[in-house]
């Protein structure tokens, strides 16, 4: 925490003419509000969902920034319930920026941090290794537009032990920041935070275990390459749907489908293919059925909420997999573009009995 001789030894610190760090927190803890603010710059959109770890670099305050955005985890569940795809993320951040100065820890002041959240923090960032504590800062993100210069360990004593404890574990590095005042976050005090946390090591940056980080790697090589061929399939099979609509021999006057798959698959894009309609980037979080009349045949389209791909049915959380099974009740005939076997067999089996009998189907 701030004190005098903290000052001190941050006025004794050489600048660096380049500054390295890894944003990492749980889900929902305005990362993307601090990041922004830090390189001067709105490149991620607040509230939006960080799927892979991305890179920016940008000068700010006469020092070139390179800054790794990373996934967040659920807050209250451990690292073994985290998905696959998380950890690797987390991993492959070193990837975009090796060797860096300082991991940035966000936690978000206004939400309660218990001892689950603790726990579940020490064990997401303990992926990379114990020894990530001697590197990593603390960011407190608060809202308060009376109290613009709020006092730090007043916050911190009222936020609670958990929080205290993990402070501690930074060495006590920690920096706060007012999301909602620009000219009440103080950028610069967190800059020379880094560089007095590069002086105490000597220079020395941030190495992880060269074996964790290559069997990491080449697991999201194959994770990767399984992505691609996926992605090629649906894409056959869309383009195959759609040649099938367009089939003169084709004489059934009215055509109902349901579109599943992952969040990434693309499933908005194929019924606004099929449709003809304009482009939509939304992300679908219920059911959501549209028709429309195609060479003077009705088609209906039900598109559903996707599931987090190479997740198990177990991993997948309890609304997408009920908005999956209530599509069952806006048709009686589904066809399936790109399904998951996996998620599929994740309904109940008398739902899917009862699919399968009332499309007078067999499978």
């Amino acid at each position: 925490m701030e004190t005098g001789e903290d000052s001190d030894r941050h006025e004794n610190s050489p600048a660096l003419p380049e500054i390295k760090v890894i944003i990492m927190s749980s889900k929902l803890e305005y990362k993307c509000s601090a990041a922004n603010t830090i390189l001067g710059r709105k490149y991620w959109e607040v509230g939006k969902e960080i799927v892979e770890s991305e890179m920016k670099k940008r000068t700010n305050l006469d020092r070139s920034v390179t800054l790794v955005m990373t996934p967040g985890w659920w807050k209250s569940i451990s690292q073994a319930e985290s998905t696959k795809m998380i950890k690797m993320e987390i991993v492959h951040s070193l990837k975009l920026c090796p060797a860096p100065h300082a991991f940035l820890l966000v936690i978000n002041l206004h939400k309660p941090f218990t001892n689950m959240h603790l726990n579940s923090v020490l064990e997401h960032m303990e992926i990379l290794g114990e020894q990530i504590w001697n590197h990593t800062i603390v960011l407190l993100m608060y809202n308060n537009k009376e109290q613009r210069d709020a006092d730090t360990e007043l916050l911190i004593e009222r936020a609670g032990k958990e929080l205290d404890i993990l402070i501690k574990k930074c060495g006590n590095r920690v920096q706060v920041f007012n999301y909602t005042d620009s000219k009440g976050i103080n950028v610069e005090k967190l800059f020379h935070e880094i560089e007095n946390l590069v002086a105490e090591h000597e220079g020395q940056c941030f190495k992880i275990d060269s074996k964790l980080f290559e069997h990491m790697e080449e697991k999201r090589r194959t994770v990767k390459k399984r992505a691609e061929e996926r992605e090629v399939e649906v894409k056959t099979k869309m383009q195959t749907l759609k040649e099938r609509l367009t089939e003169k021999s084709c004489d059934f006057p009215e055509l109902r489908m349901v579109l599943m798959g992952s969040n990434i698959a693309g499933k908005t894009s194929v019924m606004n293919t099929i449709l003809k309609n304009k482009p939509d980037v939304r992300r679908t979080k219920e059911c959501v059925m549209s028709e429309k009349e195609i060479n003077k045949r009705k088609v209906i389209l039900i598109d559903t909420p996707g599931w987090w791909p190479y997740v198990s049915v177990k991993e997948t959380s309890e609304p997408v997999k009920k908005e999956i099974m209530s599509s069952v009740q806006f048709c009686w005939f589904c066809g399936l573009v790109s399904p998951s076997l996996r998620h599929i067999e994740g309904l109940s089996r008398s739902t899917w009995s009862s699919w399968v009998e009332m499309s007078g189907n067999t499978v």
